[in-house]
């Protein structure tokens, strides 16, 4: 986890989250910044301050692709993360690391189609190649392989 330290972030964080602060607890005072740091897909920052009788609250601000969000408690948080849309099984599927299996389940369905649906003995010599080159770099690209010249 990255802490945050631009100044100039730090800074408008802070004004947004004392003037939600103020507005939430009308006798907040003494603010204190407690720190920022990556947190799922934003940044959390954390916001101390003194109310009443010198009782100490925590505030949450969470920073989520540019859009503030406050927090009185960190089940609060939790909520909002729960609720936060995710990511697309498709867009999933799609990213470099799903690539070379969905290509290998792909293909075993056109083997199939081809040898059970169209009855025939033998497949073609591209569709056998490229399962074969598939496979091949999906069970390989797992393998360490020395480097010639070993680095220390």
């Amino acid at each position: 986890m990255e802490n945050h330290t631009d100044p100039a972030y730090i800074a408008g964080v802070m004004q947004k989250g004392t003037e939600f602060i103020k507005n939430t607890h009308a006798d907040a005072r003494d603010f204190e910044y407690i720190g920022t740091k990556d947190f799922f897909e934003g940044k959390i920052t954390k916001i101390q301050f003194k109310y009443e009788q010198q009782q100490t609250g925590l505030n949450l601000i969470y920073d989520h692709d540019g859009k503030l969000h406050y927090f009185r408690n960190p089940e609060q948080l939790v909520d909002h993360l729960g609720a936060i849309k995710r990511k697309n099984f498709i867009v999933t599927l799609l990213s470099s690391d799903y690539v070379p299996g969905v290509m290998a389940i792909v293909f075993l369905v056109i083997i199939a189609i081809y040898l059970l649906v169209l009855r025939e003995n033998k497949l073609p010599d591209i569709i056998a190649n490229t399962f074969t080159l598939v496979i091949g770099y999906y069970f390989g690209r797992g393998i360490q392989r020395p480097r010639a010249f070993p680095t220390e």
